[in-house]
């Protein structure tokens, strides 16, 4: 005769005041979450996904930042866990804890997760920040900490900024930070990024965050210009590049990027675009045998693409690590009747 099981969960929300809530829940059935969609993924990073689970998912706005300390998908499922969001007298706090199961594919122990936010709202709408998450398994602790930044000195410039430190396997080159002033007007974009991730920052701190890449001294900027013409048939003129190179802490050269792209839209919201990417991979022990050079032209025609329901068809070719290459691609969004909305792609 089977013994049959009996499972149950709670889920509990309390709200201690109008400003300050807080959340429980005892094994919640995360098996009822919708599954990720399959990607393909042609490069040496690991692939950042979404979360779709409720009780991490809501109010996670506030754990986001460039230099990415927290990242709920590396709690697998859990026993049970509690947090709090809130704000009071220009501070927004957040704090999570999470006790996971033992994993019974790769046998990792059970692990308690804990994550702690506080931002504080200084100037106009400036926020100065704070972040640490620890991973707490076997009795030892790893995991990040770090300040952040964004500041508003006139209605165009902005300066925002991370400083961060990983723990855990590894005390040294364990560092990043990086620094971001940019001007923004309405036809007008300008940045400048300098970011500095230490050769063993992602080791630690992809126990708790999502680092897709460290060991490099980095350089991005871009530039962005809009021309509004309304004449002839044209709406506008848009043009977009961004240059992107980084080095290794050695000082070798690691890789470099440049994206150029054209766009016209007309007045009857057909658009014309293209698109020019030249990239450089250097030779890497653990990637790559031997430099490559790679690139690729797009062509795209669109219809109403400014829209939500819209259509576009792209032809592309390059080379891309030693292999040329042609790609066709399409979409459309459309909406057929006054349910659900269609999407499809084709490529």
């Amino acid at each position: 005769r089977e013994k049959s099981e009996l499972e149950g969960g709670i889920d509990v929300r309390y709200a201690f005041s109008q400003m300050v809530s807080g959340n429980l829940t005892i094994n919640p059935d995360f098996a009822t979450v919708e599954a990720d969609q399959e990607q393909i993924n042609l490069t040496r990073f690991e692939l950042s996904l979404r979360e779709k689970r409720n009780f991490f998912l809501e109010g996670s706005e506030i754990y986001r930042q460039r230099i990415s300390l927290f990242y709920s998908r590396r709690i697998s499922d859990i026993y049970g866990g509690v947090k709090f969001y809130g704000k009071s007298g220009g501070y927004e706090f957040s704090g999570l804890s999470a006790q996971t199961k033992k994993d019974q594919l790769d046998g990792e122990d059970s692990a308690n997760f804990t994550v702690f936010r506080l931002k504080k709202d200084v100037m106009k709408s400036s926020t100065i920040g704070f972040l640490a998450a620890n991973k707490l398994i076997g009795g030892k602790n790893k995991g990040t900490a770090g300040i952040d930044t964004s500041l508003y000195f006139t209605d165009t410039f902005k300066f925002t900024g991370q400083f961060a430190l990983s723990y855990g396997d590894y005390n040294n080159n364990n560092i990043a930070f990086f620094l971001r002033p940019s001007f923004d007007s309405a036809t007008f974009h300008f940045h400048l990024r300098y970011t500095q991730l230490g050769r063993r920052f992602r080791d630690n701190a992809n126990e708790v965050g999502f680092i897709r890449d460290d060991n490099r001294h980095e350089l991005d900027s871009a530039v962005e210009k809009t021309f509004w013409l309304k004449k002839w048939g044209f709406e506008r003129i848009k043009y977009r590049s961004n240059y992107n190179i980084y080095w290794g802490l050695d000082r070798n050269l690691r890789s470099w990027q440049i994206n150029q792209e054209l766009s016209l839209d007309l007045k009857n919201k057909f658009s014309l675009e293209i698109e020019h990417t030249q990239e450089f991979k250097g030779r890497d022990d653990e990637f790559f045998e031997k430099d490559f050079r790679n690139h690729e032209t797009e062509f795209e025609l669109g219809y109403n693409t400014r829209e939500w329901q819209h259509a576009q068809i792209s032809y592309g070719f390059g080379r891309n690590f030693d292999s040329d290459f042609q790609l066709v691609k399409g979409g459309l969004n459309y909406k057929i009747t006054c349910g659900p909305a269609h999407q499809t792609f084709i490529g």
